[in-house]
């Protein structure tokens, strides 16, 4: 209801918060003004004054113009049209009645008091002094007896004179009271203003502060990131320096090859967390240049898993062929690691080729004579030592793959030495075995 009632009096305008403070000012005053004006007119028709009820009455009906005026959003025209009216009005009912004796004359403060509310200071000043010739005009023209005589014998000029400087002191003291008004209310906006302004500055603090506070925890973040990467970098250049330190204890002293093969195996799986890993060897056998199982981890030749693979045959035969790693990814894979409580299918496989060269010298000659990258002049001098294969549950990551990659020369040039050894003490009993025979 109160939002109705607000709309229809066209009140709900908060854009312009000044026009809607006049407005109701002006609505205040109009309903004070015509609830006196109304009162008199009923006074008057009771006490049959004919000619003060028909001046109340047009004063009723030009009250309720300027209300209609202030609702049809005519503020300027009614706060000005307000206070002449009044005086008018004033004027009017004054000379209809018992002239300056008249009660009439205590509505001419309120009436000063109206003009300051709507028109400000100057307003005081215009109003008390029209309400003072206004006092002069009618008790001088009852001197005069200008006007109806019959209370004439009550008038002086000092009465006039003291009505007059009444109303000059009540136009005063209502000029000082708004002027009193107007400059607490400068000093207020000013109060508001310099609040707003040191707010807008503490919000320019504020969001000054939070955008040094978000580029310093954008700057700890990175610091912090970097120091993690450089963290993560240097556990993974330890877990490579580690791997490759077990990794050659395991290489030293003297073991066949069988057991440096499982032994080397089952590091290799048990470091990158294979489930299944086999060693192949080159050999050249009756059946043919090709590579031979050698040791593994979790894992034996068997009927679904040949022990022997020629050039070009199978994974094994194909590394050894591109002498490159292969990393393989099926869901098919047919190799089954067996434990005590069921199978496991591995997915992911990766073959390592293990290529030893003699002479690296040999090879920057090469490189330099045709022009060759250095890889693919060192092909040409690699020896083919074996391919090792590795199965697991999950793809083998970067890091696995690059201690691998490193850990194939260590072994190759292991295995490499372990058959040099090998031919030289077949050597060596051949040679004892001829000189048995000969001094026998």
């Amino acid at each position: 209801m109160r939002l109705n009632l607000e709309h229809w009096l066209k009140l709900d305008d908060r854009a312009n918060q000044e026009a809607r403070r006049l407005r109701i000012l002006l609505y205040v005053i109009g309903a004070v003004v015509l609830f006196f004006v109304l009162a008199s007119w009923v006074v008057s028709y009771i006490a049959n004054y004919y000619f003060a009820t028909l001046i109340l009455g047009v004063g009723v009906v030009i009250s309720l113009g300027l209300i209609a005026l202030n609702w049809m959003g005519y503020l300027g025209a009614s706060k000005i049209m307000y206070p002449a009216y009044m005086i008018v009005f004033l004027m009017m009912v004054i000379w209809s009645g018992e002239g300056a004796y008249d009660e009439a004359l205590l509505a001419f403060p309120a009436l000063i008091a109206m003009a300051g509310l709507l028109l400000g200071r100057r307003g005081v000043i215009v109003f008390t002094f029209l309400s003072v010739a206004m006092v002069s005009v009618l008790g001088y023209g009852e001197l005069g007896q200008t006007w109806p005589a019959r209370y004439a014998g009550l008038y002086s000029p000092a009465r006039v004179t003291l009505l007059n400087f009444m109303i000059t002191l009540s136009g005063l003291l209502i000029y000082l009271a708004i002027d009193n008004l107007v400059a607490s209310i400068t000093r207020l906006r000013q109060d508001e203003q310099t609040l707003a302004s040191k707010n807008r500055e503490l919000e320019d603090i504020r969001a000054s502060l939070e955008v040094q506070v978000s580029e310093r925890t954008g700057r700890a973040e990175e610091a912090r990131c970097e120091a993690e990467q450089a963290q993560a970098a240097l556990q993974q250049q330890l877990w490579q320096i580690a791997g490759q330190e077990k990794l050659n204890e395991i290489l030293r002293g003297e073991q066949s090859l069988e057991i440096l093969a499982d032994k080397v195996m089952s590091f290799l799986c048990r470091y990158v967390d294979a489930s299944f890993g086999a060693l192949f060897v080159y050999s050249e056998a009756e059946a043919g240049a090709g590579w031979q199982f050698a040791g593994g981890f979790a894992c034996r030749p068997g009927e679904q898993t040949p022990g022997f693979f020629r050039k070009g045959e199978g994974l094994i035969g194909q590394a050894a062929v591109e002498k490159r790693s292969l990393s393989i990814e099926t869901d098919a894979a047919r190799i089954r690691v067996t434990s005590g409580l069921g199978e496991t299918i591995p997915t992911h496989l990766f073959l390592l080729p293990l290529l030893h060269f003699d002479n690296e010298a040999d090879v920057n000659e090469l490189a330099s004579t045709l022009g060759l990258d250095w890889e693919m002049a060192k092909a040409h001098f690699d020896n083919e030592v074996g391919v090792i294969e590795m199965a697991g549950v999950k793809p083998f990551s970067p890091e696995q793959v690059q201690f691998l990659n490193r850990s194939a020369e260590s072994i190759a040039i292991t295995i490499h030495n372990l058959r040099i050894r090998r031919q030289l003490h077949k050597l060596l009993d051949d040679a004892r075995a001829r000189l048995q025979e000969i001094n026998a």
